[in-house]
């Protein structure tokens, strides 16, 4: 089957209306805004996305998203131990930029349980912004992941994941799922954000619900396309990875709040909420992440 690459778009739009005196709003252009997404997960090296914001009022296209990639900065990565590394610009089809080769890449540093990552990325105009983060040293102690049709018959259905929490530690998980020849990369599961505080050292079940991305190029795709991309359950013929995570407190601060006002329906870039990060530096936002992951794989027979 063909590889589509799927952008996400949100469009949104404010209508201000007074009922005496005509109101005046400025928005300040956010185009100096650096956004940076990256992690190191256990085994693999480090990924890092460095994009622009753009301004309120910039047209939204496809070229438009792909323009907004920053490939001109110096990424780097250190470990604990002092070893430093250049990230490559390139390919990597973990994240949406990584697809089109705009994704910063390491090779040679990969994630260590328990160790601590620091990461340096510097522009084109001399900013500098900085981020440390570590990697858990143990990951999701799940025991089966499944299916949860309920006769054999059942020609679709969601998955459940069970897993029992380390009474130990404070754990905070998060969730990915991916379908095999219909994403093109993992994506959070719906609501799959969470910290262990209501149920610490507890046995525990979740479902797996798919949650389609938002996409510009669902045009190009026919109406059983579409309807196929954008379902949140599983039919027979899929190849299921899900990947179960365990990341840093400053992961889960950040993404639980935008999960949370997402699924209320909320557009998280207008919201009066806060989004803390670990990114150091001026007109910065995002996040520097370690993760713990274990991947399974179902086949819906």
């Amino acid at each position: 089957m063909k590889k589509r690459i799927l952008f996400l778009l949100s469009v949104l739009s404010i209508v201000i209306v007074s009922c005496e005196t005509p109101v005046d709003l400025k928005v300040n252009g956010a185009t100096s805004t650096k956004v940076i997404e990256g992690w190191i997960e256990n085994g693999q090296p480090a990924v890092v996305m460095v994009s622009r914001a753009m301004d309120y009022y910039s047209a939204i296209d496809i070229q438009t998203i792909l323009n907004s990639a920053d490939v001109t900065c110096i990424v780097r990565v250190t470990d604990e131990d002092g070893n430093e590394e250049q990230l490559s610009k390139g390919f990597d089809f973990s994240s949406l930029y990584g697809a089109i080769g705009a994704a910063y890449k390491g090779k040679n540093i990969v994630g260590v349980p328990g160790k601590t990552y620091y990461l340096y990325v510097e522009d084109t105009a001399g900013n500098i912004y900085t981020a440390v983060t570590t990697i858990p040293d143990h990951t999701v102690c799940a025991d089966s992941v499944k299916f949860t049709n309920e006769k054999p018959t059942d020609t679709t259905a969601l998955a459940r994941i069970y897993f029992q929490d380390k009474a130990e530690t404070y754990d905070c998980y998060r969730f990915f799922c991916m379908i095999k020849n219909i994403d093109i990369c993992f994506t959070p599961i719906s609501l799959g954000t969470y910290d262990d505080l209501a149920f610490n050292g507890k046995y525990m079940n979740y479902e797996i619900i798919r949650s389609p991305m938002s996409n510009m190029s669902v045009m190009s795709l026919s109406q059983e396309e579409r309807e196929d991309f954008n379902r949140m359950y599983f039919k027979k013929g899929d190849t299921l990875y899900v990947k179960s995570t365990l990341t840093d407190t400053a992961t889960y601060n950040f993404w639980f709040p935008l999960q949370v006002i997402t699924q209320v329906g909320e557009f998280p870039f207008l919201s009066r909420n806060s989004y803390p990060t670990n990114l150091q530096g001026k007109n910065v936002v995002g996040i520097w992440s370690g993760y713990n992951a274990r991947y399974d794989t179902l086949i819906f027979e």
